[in-house]
């Protein structure tokens, strides 16, 4: 039988029970606004280039996208994925310091309708101000418009918060739904057992 410094049946299990049914409710609201910002975050900032593009951008892990089937502005763009040879240069407005970019590792992809975007580069930003985006052809190379985008989500972090902080909300709720049903029979068969049987009178 489970007893709580109170000395009742089940109580103990109780508070476990609510304890479990908070932190899986705060464990999922987390998870749920991690997973909007990360998705909702994913393209802040869309362009045509070849061009320059200026925009403010804050402290961040940042990815370029190319839109390989798009529509801004109501004009329709189409393209190959990637950048098929443009050269993109991200650098503070009015310096000369350009913000390294590397590979993103692994191809990200997204579909928003008409919209279909792949990852193409990464770059970290450290003091937030404007910036701009620079997208050019080298010379003598000619190629599409297209439809590039900057954001700091990623499909990458929207997996995480799918694939760990989901499941482990919903193994929360859960345990604490087996835990207070257990308590509380527990604490009814306590109350069963703790009521005197009814002795008939003597004759």
């Amino acid at each position: 039988m489970v007893m709580s410094g109170s000395g009742k049946p089940g109580s103990l299990g109780c508070l476990v029970s609510i304890v479990l049914l908070a932190g899986g409710i705060a464990v999922g609201v987390l998870g749920g606004m991690g997973l909007y910002k990360s998705f909702g975050n994913m393209v802040e900032y869309r362009f045509v280039a070849p061009g320059e593009f200026t925009c403010r951008l804050e402290p961040g892990k940042y990815t370029l996208w190319q839109e390989y089937e798009s529509e801004l502005d109501g004009k329709v763009y189409s393209s190959p994925p990637g950048l098929g040879g443009m050269l993109v240069r991200v650098l503070p407005e009015g310096g000369d310091s350009e913000i390294p970019q590397k590979s993103p590792g692994m191809n990200e992809t997204y579909n928003f309708g008409a919209r279909r975007g792949v990852s193409v580069r990464k770059f970290t930003i450290k003091d937030a101000g404007p910036y701009v985006i620079n997208s050019e052809y080298p010379a003598g190379v000619d190629g599409p418009e297209m439809v590039l985008g900057i954001g700091q989500g990623g499909v990458v972090g929207g997996l995480v918060g799918i694939c760990l902080g989901l499941p482990l909300a919903g193994a929360m709720l859960l345990a604490a739904l087996i835990v207070g049903i257990v308590s509380l029979v527990r604490r009814s068969s306590a109350r069963k057992a703790a009521i005197p049987p009814v002795v008939p009178p003597a004759m």
